[in-house]
């Protein structure tokens, strides 16, 4: 079995300012500095890494970078791990957006199918998504891997993972630096959760988000 720990980025100035954030690139807070290292102390703690993958974006490579140091493991950047790009949303605020695009974001939201102009589309970002877990995991058959990315990633391969493990379908949000870590057997399936959209490990530094803010 290969272990795979999914992690989402530590709070970022975009989720601070309630900002669609997509593929810009936003640094973390003070508040998500403190969370990155929090995840990188548990993880520690907690398994054995063999190699570290992250978004290339920097609230995402900012959040690997404790764990990396801790580790002694170099951070391998995976653009196919980037948020979905949400076209013109992006940097707009969810009150904005719900202003300009009342009916299509109440849609957005109801996850229908539905998205903005210039936007990535579901079936893209999802294929985008589950080629990268793919490739993740025949490089490192057998072995236990971090993974940094956006809610949007892993909640496009989460659609994935409830076909197989139903105990997943409760989780309609994974929240800033959440851990979700799953088991894969040979053949790519996830056949065992290890943690879901864990957050214990950061103490007072939780944070939630509105559902549907990337």
């Amino acid at each position: 079995m290969t272990t795979l720990i999914f992690v989402r980025h530590g709070q970022s100035t975009s989720n601070l300012l309630r900002v669609f954030a997509g593929q810009m690139d936003f640094d973390l807070t003070e508040l998500g500095l403190r969370q990155a290292e929090k995840i990188a102390t548990f993880l520690k703690r907690s398994f054995s890494l063999d190699a570290i993958y992250s978004s290339d974006l920097k609230r995402a490579m900012q959040t690997a970078a404790p764990a990396a140091a801790l580790y002694g493991l170099e951070i391998i950047p995976t653009p196919e791990l980037r948020e979905r790009s949400v076209g013109v949303w992006e940097g707009k605020t969810n009150k904005e957006i719900a202003a300009q695009f009342p009916e299509l974001y109440r849609r957005w939201l109801k996850r229908d199918g539905s998205y903005p102009k210039g936007a990535e589309s579901p079936e893209a970002y999802r294929t985008r998504a589950l080629l990268a877990q793919q490739r993740i995991l025949a490089q490192n058959q057998g072995k236990t891997v971090a993974v940094y990315t956006h809610a949007g990633i892993i909640n496009a391969l989460a659609d994935i993972w409830k076909k197989t493990l139903p105990a997943l379908c409760e989780i309609a949000v994974f929240e800033n630096s959440s851990i979700t870590a799953l088991e894969f057997d040979d053949e790519g399936i996830a056949r065992r959760v290890v943690l879901k959209n864990y957050q214990d490990h950061l103490g007072d530094d939780v944070t939630v988000l509105p559902q549907g803010l990337l």
